[in-house]
């Protein structure tokens, strides 16, 4: 599955760019920016599990994202105006969502990025 192509088609008609690869992850890892909002980045990461490797683990708060186990980060590295959503894809992988507003705040940035996940969601392969 194409990082930037669920990203795409998750973001489709809100303004965006076409995303492109990540320089960190280029395989796996795909973000788009849309100027005077922010960016948005998804990053599919087989065999990493959904509740691993956060970074502000005071604030994490354990949810679903339809009827998927996730995880949201908000204020990721500590910063406003940021949020993760990390979902589970069985058997161990893990799709994740990173929204950072250009100016706004963290909570709603976290309800732009659970947005993103819902969407993303769908494109997914099930969890049954």
């Amino acid at each position: 599955m194409s990082s930037c192509k669920a990203l795409d088609q998750a973001i489709a008609g809100q303004g965006f760019p076409p995303s492109t690869p990540t320089l960190a992850d280029p395989e796996h890892a795909c973000e788009t920016e849309k100027p005077g909002y922010g960016s948005v980045g998804l990053d599919l990461q087989d065999g990493q599990s959904y509740d691993a490797a956060f970074s502000n683990t005071s604030q994490l708060q354990k949810g679903n994202v339809r009827n998927r186990q996730a995880f949201l980060e908000p204020a990721i590295n500590h910063g406003t105006g940021g949020c993760a959503v990390s979902m589970e894809v069985k058997p161990k992988s893990r799709a994740l969502v990173v929204l950072t507003l250009s100016s706004g705040s963290t909570d709603q940035a976290c309800l732009d990025a659970r947005k993103v996940s819902e969407a993303v969601d769908l494109l997914l392969p099930s969890n049954s």
